[in-house]
């Protein structure tokens, strides 16, 4: 076996500290209620899901939809939280658009930028520098697609990203947060991931921040290494 590992003593990025992945567990409300309700009545097998999740088709992205638009408001209160404790950048990631209308009309007041699929690359390029240089623009805020992919810069400014609706895939969620764990990231990386309690996401992605764990220990741990 050859692995490639990206951060430490061996790896092909020194430099990086590293991060820190969180579920972050919202109250349940009665629009959250309703959103797990129709996640129900798909039947979903959390330990199999990333084999069979093409077969729900449209079903998977209304409900995906409905639980966006409920956390968003609770995803909204925290981000105001983490700016009267003191962050200075922060780096939001969602699906929809009516996810991220939401997120940038409760947010507005920080000065944020926007990405999404309408977004052009120069349009984006200029975006994610008055983002890295304008210190009134403390909120970039984007397509988990869009800004989570081919996006270089954020890193430069911000170490805490959060993910407003998540993947049900978790490859793609650890892929918006390495925009910010990449080359010339000085800090260590928090991601926080929002989640429903007995939500199909809770369940998927916190099997898989375990199984990634026991990864690392398996993988990157050496005799002599601290655990």
């Amino acid at each position: 076996m050859c692995r490639h590992m990206k951060r430490g003593p061996r790896g092909v990025m020194s430099q990086l500290k590293m991060p820190e992945y969180d579920l972050i567990y919202v109250e349940e409300t009665d629009a959250i209620k309703q959103a797990i309700k129709a996640e129900s009545l798909l039947q979903i097998d959390p330990d199999t899901i990333e084999d069979n999740i093409d077969t729900f088709g449209g079903e998977i992205a209304t409900v995906r939809r409905l639980m966006g638009i409920a956390l968003a408001p609770q995803v909204a209160d925290y981000i105001h939280m983490l700016f009267e404790q003191g962050e200075e950048k922060l780096t939001v990631f969602a699906w929809h658009i009516e996810v991220l209308d939401i997120l940038e009309r409760e947010l507005h007041e920080h000065g944020l930028v926007r990405i999404d699929g309408r977004t052009g690359a120069t349009k984006k390029d200029a975006l994610v520098q008055k983002f890295v240089n304008d210190p009134n623009t403390h909120l970039a805020i984007g397509n988990i697609l869009s800004m989570g992919t081919g996006t270089d810069g954020l890193q430069l400014v911000c170490n805490h990203g959060l993910i407003a609706e998540p993947d049900w895939v978790p490859g793609n969620n650890i892929q918006a947060f390495d925009r910010l764990d990449r080359g010339g990231q000085g800090r260590a990386v928090q991601g926080d991931i929002f989640v429903a309690p007995n939500s199909i996401a809770a369940k998927v992605l916190g099997s898989a921040l375990r199984k990634n764990q026991t990864i690392h220990k398996a993988l990157d741990y050496r005799i002599g290494d601290a655990a």
